[in-house]
């Protein structure tokens, strides 16, 4: 089993609370040896950090000697014929995973072979535009970008490399931001909604490998990645769609969808930071722009369109496709039947606030679609605004996280204020700041209040 990484800050509290332990004897010698094998030791740690430097320093390094060969290269191109051009190409690609190999397996050099399989992915990519350029090949060029993205997969997964997984989302977040923002497909009948919708569909599936990788390895820094390619693919999304209308609540829903994802974690999987910040960010941005009533009253003269109302519905169900499979993974994972029905119903009880804001999201959809009046979107997301507050700041309480309870508390005080220059500016004056500041006051006090006796329940049920 692969020792627990742990900071140099939180190594020395753990090296004093031991020794505090064995100087009161709640600890033998033995446990404190076995709590300490637990984790990496100093000298461990610091051979991790001086790796992921050099791995970044020698990757920049291959990169720059990638620029550098195909400017030589470049130089004497014209000269050389088609045959001598495609031999260079495969020749360089070939011999430079066969070396990546030969000092992986042979040599057990594995930073050395993770800098070569990048500087062959980057060559397989460079072949590719070359061999275009040699036999005068005039195609859609993103699929030049998308099938160099193809071909680097499998040296992710051969290579194990974090680096080679980079570039892979590097590359497919180039293909997909030249595909939907520089090609316009938006389609001119109904039927073609379907494709519109799903422009660029094989991002999902070609992000797949690193996904599973990331989560095997338990890299953070992966599940960043993946996460960050997803939110740029559906964001993307409604350039297709030839209307902004609804923008505002399609980012809500994609918000809803992160948070459904995070939620899926188990509590306190430190897996869940990237989607609950992500949708967190993309909700809280979403419903404040929907709080405002001349927002709403200017799309509403703008009018619904089709598309952006079935892109909730599509988001939705993608939504509870994940769902779904989380829920049978957690169910196939325990073979006790009360463990499972416990563990799902924490998921479902877990999953209020994503699938909230998607009713909430879909609905206020279907209104702008009707051309409803503005004021139901405008009362409805201040009532999510204070939703999503108020959960922000009791998950920070539950799970002991300092960020989403502070987030919780910012994003309330925002609203307060965004309420009073809303609101009350006109009519309200210091009455109506007054009346704001009060309530906003009283709502704190009742969280400090209610965190404090929380804590002392803690602290009761402990010393029993």
């Amino acid at each position: 089993m692969p020792r627990l990484r742990i900071s140099d800050k939180q190594r020395a509290w753990l090296m004093a609370q031991i020794a505090q332990w064995r100087g009161q004897e709640i600890l033998t010698q033995e446990q404190a040896s076995l709590i300490i094998d637990s984790y990496e030791s100093a000298l461990e740690s610091s051979d991790r950090k001086r790796t992921m430097a050099l791995r970044t320093v020698m990757g920049i390094a291959a990169l720059l000697l990638g620029l550098g060969v195909l400017s030589l290269v470049g130089y004497n191109w014209e000269r050389m014929s088609a045959t001598w051009k495609l031999l260079v190409i495969f020749g360089a690609i070939l011999a430079t995973y066969a070396s990546a190999f030969y000092v992986r397996i042979s040599k057990k050099l594995e930073l050395l072979s993770e800098v070569l399989f990048l500087i062959g992915s980057l060559f397989y990519g460079i072949g590719i535009f070359l061999i275009a350029q040699i036999f005068h090949l005039n195609a859609h060029y993103p699929d030049g970008v998308w099938w160099w993205a193809l071909g680097v997969i499998p040296i992710a997964m051969a290579a194990d490399s974090l680096i080679i997984h980079a570039l892979l989302c590097g590359l497919l977040a180039v293909w997909c931001g030249m595909e939907l923002s520089e090609f316009d497909f938006h389609p001119p009948e109904t039927k073609d909604l379907w494709r519109s919708f799903f422009a660029a569909s094989s991002l999902p599936v070609l992000v797949l490998p690193t996904c599973i990788w990331a989560y095997s390895k338990r890299s953070l820094w992966a599940v960043w990645m993946v996460a960050l390619l997803l939110n740029w693919w559906l964001i993307l999304q409604p350039t297709q769609w030839g209307s902004e209308n609804g923008t505002g609540i399609y980012v809500g829903t994609m918000g809803a969808l992160m948070l459904l994802v995070a939620q899926c974690h188990r509590a306190k999987d430190r897996f869940a930071i990237p989607f609950r910040i992500l949708g967190s960010f993309l909700s809280a941005s979403a419903l404040l722009l929907l709080s405002f009533y001349g927002f709403n009253k200017s799309v509403r003269l703008a009018g619904g369109e089709i598309p952006m109302f079935l892109q909730a519905l599509v988001l939705f169900a993608v939504g509870i496709a994940i769902f779904v499979v989380f829920s049978l993974a957690m169910g196939y994972s325990d073979k006790s039947n009360a463990l499972k029905d416990q563990r799902v119903y924490e998921l479902v009880r877990r999953q209020w606030v994503p699938f909230s804001l998607f009713g909430l999201m879909f609905l206020l959809q279907y209104w702008q679609f009707i051309q409803g009046s503005p004021w139901f979107p405008t009362i409805a997301s201040n009532i999510g605004m204070l939703a999503l507050s108020l959960w922000l700041i009791s998950l920070g309480l539950k799970e002991d996280r300092g960020l989403p309870f502070l987030a919780g508390v910012l994003y309330f005080l925002l609203w307060a204020t965004v309420r009073y220059i809303d609101l009350f500016g006109d009519f309200g004056g210091l009455l109506g700041a007054a009346l704001m500041f009060f309530l906003c006051s009283g709502t704190l006090f009742a969280v400090s209040i209610y965190w404090s006796r929380r804590g002392g329940r803690k602290d009761v049920r402990i010393s029993h």
